[in-house]
């Protein structure tokens, strides 16, 4: 049984480590931060802060879309300690120690015992820096488009097949006479 045990502690230890997502657990009811994965520093570009309590998650570096600072309460992590209950996904802002500002999503939950008692809580650390600036690269170049489309003279349509959908500017209504 104790070969079994270790065995299984080391497999969970080995997926806490490999795992690409970035993870952070804290026991209940503190909220003192007892472990976090090599990922989750790569993605906020430093090591798991030991917070002693949720009252230190205030140094975590962490911003609402608006640019706001959370507050240490605001925390999913907090939250699901204190809510007892698995939190919405969200996306923030984190400003990494080299300067840098990052998206990350996150979103927690509590860890249950047998008794139904909360006994930890972890939260998910995603990188999605990447996929936020590419998102914003493409309404940079969707909007250029649409004010290219309708300064030209050209007739220009468009076909979006996904959509199933066609579209043209007004120098297809001048040509043809008709909207």
């Amino acid at each position: 049984a104790q070969a079994a045990l270790a065995a299984q502690r080391a497999r969970l230890d080995a997926v806490f480590r490999t795992v690409p997502v970035g993870l952070v657990i804290a026991e209940a009811p503190s909220g003192r931060i007892v472990s976090g994965n090599p990922q989750t520093e790569l993605i906020l570009g430093h090591p798991v802060l030991p917070s002693a309590n949720v009252e230190a998650y205030g140094e975590w570096r962490a911003r609402h879309p608006d640019g706001r600072r959370l507050g240490a309460f605001e925390y999913p992590l907090a939250r699901a300690l204190r809510e007892k209950r698995l939190t919405p996904v969200e996306e923030y802002l984190y400003d990494r120690p080299d300067g840098t500002r990052g998206w990350i999503r996150l979103q927690a939950a509590p860890i249950i015992d047998g008794d139904g008692a909360v006994t930890a809580a972890v939260v998910a650390v995603v990188d999605i820096d990447g996929q936020k600036r590419a998102e914003g690269a493409l309404r940079v170049a969707e909007e250029r488009y649409r004010l290219a489309a309708r300064a030209t003279k050209d007739a220009i349509w468009d076909w979006d097949v996904a959509a199933g959908t066609v579209g043209w500017n007004e120098a297809v209504q001048d040509l043809f006479g008709y909207p």
